[in-house]
């Protein structure tokens, strides 16, 4: 059996941004989907060889704020915060999304797990296992340092998987699909969902976007330097809010069209 790890360019730029942001160490959920694939390859002699690929597709993530009680990982007694994390199933479950594993965020550190990070990915593997989950959970160490000049950030990350057997962990390549090098149908498949055209015609959208008519630049522009940063600062966290919500409704449409579709597939069986 292969196994395959894909994510596309703007959700894994989405987690960047979110995490650079933080002041602090922060933890973090990765949701999305598995799809198993049967390729079949055929050799000179014209014998068939058939295998499965496996692909785990991260469509989405969940930042934890580890200043918050509410929000933490992990809670007294070094305990998952498992009421927590079921919440934030329940939630993604209406989108069709399964939880994948976790993240750790830690910066100037190498890209290795910790003694505490492998006590809670093995808490994280003991909760797939009570959820029955037919898969171990994935888990990613990402790093940001500056460069010897202090002129650059940069970003690096590691994905793994925990070998029961062997008692190690080992790591696993990350894909990345960016829409220039597939198709539309393809990249559909491995992003949460690509919004449609028609967002334009949301009012709400709109509102956010006016902010981005000639007035509303020539009066952002006018401002203060200061002013500027936070003002883009500030459209860019409203905008994302509303793709998001818009996301997740057509996430939810999309699941409520294959379930119709699903149903109609079995009328037509009997």
């Amino acid at each position: 059996m292969d196994d395959r790890l894909v994510i596309v360019g703007p959700t894994l730029a989405s987690l960047f941004y979110d995490i650079s942001r933080s002041e602090s160490d922060i933890k973090g959920l990765f949701f999305g989907k598995l799809k198993e694939s049967i390729i079949v390859s055929i050799e000179d002699t014209h014998e068939e060889h058939e295998r499965i690929v496996t692909t785990t597709v991260i469509q989405s993530f969940v930042v934890l704020e580890e200043k918050q009680m509410d929000k933490k990982m992990m809670i007294e007694n070094s305990k998952l915060n498992k009421e927590m994390i079921n919440e934030i199933i329940q939630k993604r479950q209406r989108n069709q999304q399964s939880l994948l594993g976790w993240f750790a965020f830690r910066r100037n550190t190498p890209l290795r797990p910790s003694v505490k990070e492998i006590y809670i990915h093995r808490e994280m593997n003991n909760f797939f296992q009570e959820k029955k989950m037919k898969f171990s959970p994935i888990f990613a160490v990402m790093n940001e340092y500056l460069s010897s000049t202090y002129a650059t950030d940069f970003f690096d990350y590691r994905f793994f998987k925990f070998d029961f057997s062997s008692e190690n962990y080992f790591p696993i390549k990350l894909e990345i699909i960016n829409l220039k090098d597939t198709t539309s149908e393809e990249y559909s498949q491995f992003s949460s969902s690509i919004p449609s055209v028609g967002l334009s015609q949301n009012h709400s959208y709109n509102k956010i976007a006016q902010k981005f008519s000639k007035n509303g630049l020539d009066s952002f522009i006018q401002s203060v330097p200061p002013d500027f940063t936070k003002n883009i600062e500030n459209f860019f966290d409203e905008t994302s809010k509303k793709m998001n919500e818009l996301v997740n409704q057509y996430d939810l449409k999309v699941a409520q069209i294959e379930e119709i579709e699903k149903q109609i597939n079995l009328l037509k069986q009997n």
